[in-house]
Order: C-alpha cells, then structure tokens, then sequence
C-alpha cells in the first residue's frame, strides 16, 4: 500500500512541517526528490505538492492523510503528468471534483486506490461513479474500500463503463448502498456511533433497497474480484440464498464474465458447491475464495463438493475440510 516495490533509493517522502516523518520534512524539490519513481506524501494539502506535474521520472504517488481539493492543481491549470501510472489515496479527503483531476492530470493512470479517511461520511459517492465511468477507461485496477464502517449517502452505482478494468477490489456496498450497521458484539462495530438502535426495523431497512445484480454493477473485462462484506451485515441483511448466493451464482454463470479467473467474496465458495456440475471451471480453494482451473483433466481436489443449502440462511454451511 506505500512504496514498498520500490527501493529506498526510487522512494522520497515529503511529510507536513511538524509532523514526525522518517526523512526531515522539506519545503521544496530537491536532487533525491527528482530521482524519485514512487513519491509519498504526508498530511499535506495537494496543493502544495502540485510540482508532482512537473516531475521528470514520477510512477507512484502515495497520499496518506492528504487533502485533494478543487483547487489543488490550479496553479497550473494546463499541466499532465503522463508517467505516473498508480495513485494511492490513504486516509486522503478527496472532493468529487479532485476524482476529475486524478484522471485528467494523470492520463497514464492505470491503478487507484482508495481508502476514505475515518471521520468523512455521508459522502455521495454517485458523483464519483459517474466521474470513473466518463473518465476513466484506462483504469485496469481499482481498490475501493471502507476500512472504518462509515455510513455514505449515496453508492458508486454501476462501474461497467470501466471497459479495461482487470482487477477490482470493493465493498460491496459502495455498489450497491449502505446497510445501516447491526447493533452487534463484533468488534469491529463495538461503540460504534452509526450501530443501529435495538428497536430499528431491519425489515424495513431491507425492503427499502431495490434489487441488485452484479451483471449490471461490473464490467465483463474482469479477470480478478474481491468483494468485502462484513459479517454482522450478512446475518441481517444478506441472509438468504436470494438475497446475497444467488447474485454470485449469476455473476458465475453468466457467459459474459469469461475472463474472471480469481473471486474472493463471502461464501462464494458456497455457492460453487451448490452448483455442483452444473458450474465448471472453477476450483474452490476456501469457502470465501475460488480459482478457475483448467477442464481438461480436473483433478479430485478440483471438483467442487455438492452442498445443499437451499433457500435457507447463507451462514448455514458446511465448513471446508
């Protein structure tokens, strides 16, 4: 997620004046700056690093608790940079018009993730979506993910205008809305100001949302998805076999999605066993990831088990040996 496939020769990191940084904070390009192929910047407004433009050799930028605003490359208002080819936004407060820049500024840009800082929310992520549909073709591989539960008002909706996208790693309910988060025990939710009361009307909650199909929300140049669902929200909100198994059976099944070969998504492994030899192709290595293989001459390991779980609850199924 930082400059890791880097060496620490191609890395340089600029960090905000009073923050604590591995290398001294510095106000302005330097020779080790301009060396630099992956460039990590630290509590800073983009603005103040908009030379990145200017780079000569830039082919990563990692933002981690950075704001990117409208204003962050109006000092230079014609510049591209047209070599760097992944950003990182960690933590960084990105307006729905800076996600216009990211591609517009950086047309090489093949790679983008995002994780949202923790105290943003109620964000309309629709104005994104629409952003990465009307810009960016070019992407190949998208990361988008909710590290800290915060609630959004509105979801990116359908990212099958990413003709090129390889690789997409989400959670789902940046497709697909927001669940309001179960009054749970789970730690990832303990004290969470966004648990839902103990009366709330979880049926109603899920009547409210219209229905959903994976064929409609991903491109079919897919050759790699992973999808993040938190548990307590399966049990509530994903807890039948048509609610949440029946999608991934669609997405499996569907001729379009012939260049998915990797699918990491709960339960899907599940689903693979249910479908038994009506779904081939595909090998489960765990009950939450599943690998296509070659039909040729499957092996023994490489033919799914039957698991019939019905129309019952999808957490009902049987562990993998």
């Amino acid at each position: 997620m930082t400059c890791s496939d880097y060496s620490q020769s191609e890395t340089f990191q600029m960090t905000a004046p009073g923050r604590c940084s591995k290398k001294p904070a510095v106000s302005r390009p330097d020779s080790a700056f301009l060396e630099a192929k992956c460039l990590r910047f630290k509590h800073l407004r983009v603005s103040e690093c908009a030379f990145v433009l200017m780079h000569p050799k830039a082919e990563k930028l990692v933002l981690e608790d950075c704001v990117w605003d409208h204003l962050a490359f109006s000092a230079l208002p014609n510049a591209k940079q047209k070599r760097v080819h992944t950003i990182h936004l960690i933590g960084s407060s990105v307006s729905c018009f800076a996600f216009e820049d990211i591609f517009t500024k950086f047309p090489g840009l093949r790679e983008l993730n995002f994780f949202p800082p923790p105290d943003e929310f109620d964000t309309m992520y629709d104005m994104v979506g629409e952003v990465f549909v009307q810009f960016g073709q070019a992407l190949e591989s998208l990361t988008f993910f909710n590290e800290h539960g915060l609630p959004f008002t509105s979801p990116l909706g359908s990212l099958k205008g990413l003709t090129n996208l390889k690789s997409l790693e989400i959670d789902l309910e940046f497709l697909i809305g927001f669940r309001t988060i179960p009054d749970s025990d789970c730690d990832e939710y303990l004290d969470s100001p966004f648990a839902a009361d103990e009366d709330f009307d979880f049926d109603e909650e899920r009547d409210s949302f219209p229905d959903w199909s994976f064929l409609e929300l991903l491109p079919a140049s897919l050759e790699k998805l992973i999808i993040w669902l938190d548990e307590p929200k399966i049990a509530v909100y994903f807890d039948t076999y048509e609610r949440y198994g029946a999608k991934l059976e669609e997405l499996l099944t569907a001729d379009r999605f012939d260049k998915l070969e990797y699918v990491q998504a709960p339960l899907v492994g599940t689903v693979v066993k249910k479908l038994g030899g009506k779904l081939t192709g595909w090998a489960v290595d765990t009950c939450n990831r599943i690998k296509r293989v070659s039909t040729t001459t499957p092996s023994t390991d490489e033919t799914p088990r039957v698991v019939d779980i019905g129309d019952g609850p999808m957490t009902d199924y049987e562990e993998d040996a």
